[in-house]
């Protein structure tokens, strides 16, 4: 289908999910897997309203509380095989229970942003490969070491920018 593997390295090949993404979509992306990393909802917050998520006149708070509800539910759970998944595991990570009484509500909180779908179809892909191939690891297990790597390399470049920019002024 759509994987090829080259030098030892997997490539998507899906032509109809080419997209650029903006820096908003990254930024806010690596808060919401620093946030989730390190169980901080608010970071987590904080990275899906600069991704575009909360729509204008949103209640942010409820938007907090299910956050913080969810992000507990995954904390709980062992997943030892993402391959073999039981009705109760399924039910956890679709974040049902978190949404019950308050879906409407909810909804109307949230956007979808531009240039988000490809983004997101991208990971979903990269999930059920590393399910197939290394169902006991999943893709959190084998990208968090690669992904906390690169996240604290852009947080450095960023502070070093934001140092030269405060040097500059000063100076």
């Amino acid at each position: 289908g759509n994987f090829l593997v080259k030098n030892g390295k997997l490539v998507i090949l899906d032509y109809g999910a080419v997209a650029e993404v903006s820096e908003t979509l990254v930024s806010g992306l690596r808060k919401v897997i620093l946030g989730g990393l390190g169980r901080n909802a608010e970071q987590v917050l904080l990275g899906v309203e600069e991704m575009g998520f909360v729509a204008e006149g949103g209640d942010r708070e409820l938007l907090r509380t299910v956050g913080k509800e969810y992000l507990h539910a995954l904390a709980s759970m062992q997943l030892s095989d993402l391959s073999r998944l039981d009705s109760s595991q399924i039910r956890t990570l679709s974040g049902v229970d978190q949404l019950r009484g308050r879906l409407r509500k909810v909804a109307s909180s949230v956007r979808y942003p531009e240039g988000y779908f490809y983004l997101e179809r991208t990971m979903v892909l990269l999930f059920g490969v590393v399910a197939t191939l290394v169902p006991n690891k999943g893709l959190l297990g084998i990208a968090a070491p690669h992904a906390s790597r690169a996240l604290m390399r852009a947080y450095a470049r960023q502070a070093q920018s934001t140092t030269a920019d405060q040097r500059a002024e000063s100076g």
